[in-house]
C-alpha cells in the first residue's frame, strides 16, 4: 500500500489531495465487512484512488469534492442467494469518476464466464448513480443507471435500490433488445429460438422471494407490424423449488415471427430428421449423433430435472395469423408441477373452424406416461398446407377426435409403445 496527502490551507477554500495505490485489493471482503453485501466476491491486481476534498463546510465538501478510482485485472462474482446461481466476470479495466456536484459513474469492459465455448462473452458496461452527497444520505434510497452490451444485445436499466444492498430491495425499469434471441445461447446456457429483432420491455423488481417483471412489453418482429404482446412475470426462488410464473396477452402474433423449422431446443443444428446424411457423413454418425439427441432429450425431460422447480404459463392471444390467412384467436396453458408437464389446453377459434389440443407428460424412475388428445371441427387444414408453403393451393376442411395414451421405459421409445 503506497499513498501521499496533499493540505493546502493557504486559499480562501481549504483543500485535501491525496493518492493510494494497493495491490491484489479485495474489495469485496471490505463491502462484507461493511455489511453493504454479503453476495459479491471483487478482487482487482491493482486500485489506483485520487480524490480531492474542497471546502469548509460539510455542505461545501460534498458539493465540491472530486473523485477517480481505477481498477486493473479485476475479477467479480455475484451470487444468488435463494438458489447458489452464479455470474464471474473478468474485468480488464474499470474506471469510477465522481467529478464535482455531478453523478458517481462506472464503466468497465470485460469478459463474461460462460460454461461453453468460447468460454468468455465480451461485454461492455456504464453505470451512474446519484452525486457524493447523495450516498451519505441515509433516508434516501440509491438511484441508478446501467446499459449494458454484449453479443449485439442491449440491456438498460433505471431505478433504485436501498440502502443495504444486502437487503436485496431493488425497482427498477427495464430494456433489452437485440437481433435474434439465439445469439444469448452461451449466456442462456441452452438452444434459444431464431427470432428476432425483439423488445422486452417492463418494470423489474428483485426482492429476497426472487425477481417479478409487471407492465411487461415483447414485441418480435418487425417493431410495428410484428408480434406484440404484453403481461407479467415472477421467479420466486424463496421456495424449496423455485416457481416461474408469467401472464402474457397478446394483441397479435404473427407465425412467422416464432419460426422454428430449423431450431431445435436440444441443439443448435438442425434436426436429424429434418436433414440427410452428407456425403461426408456415414450413417454410424448419423446413429451416434441420433443417440446423443436422444440422451440430452431424455436429460431434460427425465423426473430429476422437471422435479427441480415448478412452471406456470398462460397465453391469450387476440389476433393470430399466418401469412395473409387469419386464424382468429387462440389460448395456451403450460403447466410444470411437481414433476408433472402439461402443455395445453391449447385453443383456437377462427372463421376457419375450432381447434384445440392437450398433451401431457409423466415421467418417473422407471418409464414415461404420456397422454395426448387433439379435436377439431370442419377446420379449415389449406391454412396447415400454407404454413409449410405459402404458395400451396390446396383447401378443405378435417374434423378430427384424437386421444392417444402411451407409457414406455423411455422418451425416445414412446411413439413405439403408444
Amino acid at each position: 500500500l503506497t499513498g501521499a496527502i496533499a493540505l493546502d490551507l493557504r486559499a480562501d477554500t481549504p483543500s485535501m489531495e491525496w493518492w493510494l495505490q494497493t495491490e491484489n485489493a479485495n474489495i469485496g471482503k471490505a463491502l462484507r465487512e461493511l455489511k453493504i453485501t454479503q453476495d459479491t466476491d471483487l478482487t482487482a491486481s491493482s486500485l489506483v484512488l485520487h480524490a480531492i476534498a474542497r471546502g469548509d463546510t460539510l455542505g461545501k465538501l460534498l458539493e465540491q469534492s472530486e473523485m477517480t478510482v481505477e481498477l486493473e485485472k479485476s475479477r467479480l462474482k455475484w451470487s444468488d442467494p435463494n438458489t447458489n446461481a452464479s455470474a464471474a466476470f473478468d474485468i480488464s479495466k474499470a474506471s469510477i469518476t465522481a467529478p464535482p456536484g455531478q453523478s458517481i459513474s462506472l464503466a468497465l469492459s470485460g469478459n463474461m464466464d460462460v460454461p461453453v465455448a468460447p468460454g468468455k462473452v465480451p461485454m461492455n458496461l456504464r453505470l451512474s448513480t446519484g452525486r457524493l452527497e447523495d450516498l451519505l444520505n441515509p433516508s434516501q434510497r440509491l438511484p441508478f443507471t446501467i446499459q449494458l452490451q454484449t453479443l449485439e444485445h442491449q440491456l438498460d436499466l433505471q431505478g433504485s435500490l436501498a440502502r443495504r444492498i444486502a437487503d436485496r430491495d431493488l425497482q427498477m425499469t427495464m430494456q433489452l433488445s437485440g437481433s435474434r434471441m439465439d445469439q444469448l445461447d452461451v449466456l442462456a446456457k441452452t438452444s434459444l429460438p431464431p427470432w428476432g429483432p425483439y423488445r422486452i420491455a417492463g418494470e423489474l423488481k428483485m426482492s429476497r422471494t426472487g425477481y417479478a417483471l409487471s407492465s411487461m412489453r415483447m414485441s418480435v418482429g418487425d417493431a410495428n407490424n410484428g408480434s406484440q404482446m404484453s403481461g407479467a412475470a415472477s421467479f420466486d426462488t424463496s421456495r424449496s423449488k423455485p416457481r416461474l410464473s408469467v401472464q402474457l396477452d397478446a394483441k397479435r402474433i404473427r407465425l412467422e415471427d416464432f419460426d422454428t423449422s430449423n431450431w431445435s431446443v436440444f441443439n443448435k443444428t438442425k434436426r436429424i430428421a429434418d436433414s440427410k446424411p452428407s456425403a461426408g457423413l456415414d450413417q454410424d454418425a448419423v446413429r451416434r449423433q441420433a443417440a446423443r439427441t436422444a440422451t440430452t432429450v431424455q436429460g431434460l425431460l427425465s423426473p430429476e430435472t422437471l422435479l427441480r422447480w415448478d412452471a406456470q404459463v398462460d397465453l391469450s392471444v387476440a389476433n393470430v395469423s399466418s401469412g395473409t390467412d387469419n386464424l382468429g384467436k387462440a389460448s395456451a396453458k403450460l403447466r410444470l408441477q411437481d414433476g408433472h408437464a402439461q402443455l395445453g389446453p391449447v385453443n383456437i377459434d377462427s372463421l376457419a373452424g375450432k381447434a384445440a389440443m392437450q398433451l401431457d407428460y409423466f415421467p418417473s424412475a422407471n418409464s414415461v406416461d404420456a397422454h395426448l388428445t387433439i379435436q377439431a371441427d370442419r377446420f379449415d387444414y389449406g391454412i396447415l398446407a400454407r404454413r409449410i408453403d405459402p404458395k400451396n393451393s390446396m383447401y378443405g376442411k378435417i374434423s378430427i377426435d384424437l386421444d392417444i395414451s402411451g407409457q414406455a421405459p423411455d422418451i425416445t421409445q414412446l411413439a413405439s409403445f403408444g
